[in-house]
């Protein structure tokens, strides 16, 4: 599924959380998502010691078989933050952000009722 073209949702995440992305960062998953990788991000936020704000960085954010994965070169607690974040891409639409079920019909997708055909 190609990336939405409207990345305001991405910029004010960035914009928020200016040290956990490196120059020209792109989040290559559907603004549903978007409120809950502002939550992943201020979660890292909250679990990272200050010295290792200076040296976190995301390397890629994405849609993998239907639900989130996220890499960083970040120390492991933030894996535990990851984890939550995974596990609730699979119970939330990509599309709109809504309640949503993993579907499996020749490809992966977290959708809606709505959405269930998208």
């Amino acid at each position: 599924m190609p990336v939405e073209m409207d990345l305001a949702w991405q910029e004010e995440i960035k914009r928020d959380y200016p040290y956990q992305f490196p120059p020209h960062f792109t989040f290559e998953c559907c603004s549903g998502w978007a409120a809950l990788l502002r939550e992943m991000c201020r979660r890292v936020d909250l679990a990272l010691e200050p010295e290792d704000r200076e040296h976190f960085k995301w390397s890629q954010i994405k849609e993998k078989f239907g639900t989130l994965r996220a890499y960083n070169n970040g120390p492991d607690v933030v894996e535990d933050v990851i984890d939550w974040a995974e596990a609730a891409s699979e119970k939330t639409c990509e599309l709109c952000g809504r309640a949503g079920r993993l579907k499996r019909k020749g490809w992966h997708a977290v959708r809606c009722e709505e959405h269930r055909d998208s």
